[in-house]
């Protein structure tokens, strides 16, 4: 796998990834899960935390036919969706106040 030169310069995470998917080796760009000074920061993982959600069943029944319709993930599934109910409140909110 051939290494790629560290320079000074600013560098994309896009910019890293084109290298990554060429198999170069990137890992000069990272530090303790974000890039190296010098370089734009970007976060590889936000922090996480797990909770706990009671469905009932037929909701749950619902949820689970319609991630197998898709051929995704039950937790894909409801994490796209918390994800597109928070931006539909926000955009609510600022269309409210103006």
């Amino acid at each position: 796998m051939p290494k790629i030169q560290s320079k000074k310069r600013k560098i994309s995470a896009d910019q890293i990834s084109k290298l990554a998917d060429r198999n170069h080796d990137v890992t000069q760009f990272y530090s303790s899960g974000s890039m190296q000074e010098g370089f734009d920061k970007i976060e590889l993982m936000p922090s996480v935390q797990r909770v706990n959600v009671d469905f009932a069943v037929p909701m749950l029944e619902e949820i689970d036919f319609i991630s197998s319709e898709l051929h995704v993930s039950r937790q894909s599934l409801i994490k796209t969706w918390m994800r597109d109910s928070l931006d539909r409140f926000y955009q609510n909110k600022k269309n409210r106040i103006g």
